[in-house]
This record gives C-alpha cells, structure tokens and sequence, in this order.
C-alpha cells in the first residue's frame, strides 16, 4: 500500500487526517479524487488507490482512533471478467 498511499498523500497530505477522515462529508472529496485518477491513470489504480485509503481508515477504526470509514464499502470502476480464460474449450490438447 506505501506506493498508493505516497500518490494519495500528494491529494491530502495537508489534511488533518484523524478529524477529516471521520467526517462523511469527506467520502465525496475522495470520490472526486478518484474520478480525475481514473482519467488520467485509469480505474484500476483509482480503485487501488482508494482501497488503500479505506484500508488504512478501516484499521483505525478498529483500533478506536476513528469513529467511521467514510469510504468503506465504495463501488468499483474497474471490472474484469476473465471467464474466457478459464472456461474456452481448448483445441489441440
């Protein structure tokens, strides 16, 4: 996670992390951030991003240092569907 945090940290490292984090209103700026990260590096590293950051959130709230993860649960943009791999009949066996 240290990689996607450091580009993260670039975003909201001015933040103060433990108050701003346990406000929900903050899910939405993180949302943003992820939309412009998946225009400019695609949905796969937003996503990866943002699991990074509700990992983290989600350790401190289970270690009573935040109220919430206001990012828990957040849908993802990037899906991969790689069935065909496994389930093409293979020819020449």
């Amino acid at each position: 996670y240290k990689r996607l945090l450091m580009k993260v940290e670039r975003e909201f490292g001015d933040m103060p992390v433990i108050g701003a984090l346990d406000d929900p209103k903050s899910r939405q700026d993180f949302m943003e951030y992820r939309t412009r990260v998946a225009k400019s590096s695609g949905e796969r590293e937003a996503d990866n991003r943002l699991s990074a950051v509700s990992a983290m959130a989600g350790w401190a709230v289970q270690n009573g240092r935040m109220g919430i993860n206001p990012i828990a649960g957040f849908r993802r943009l990037y899906h991969s569907d790689r069935s065909e791999l496994i389930w093409t009949p293979r020819t020449n066996c």
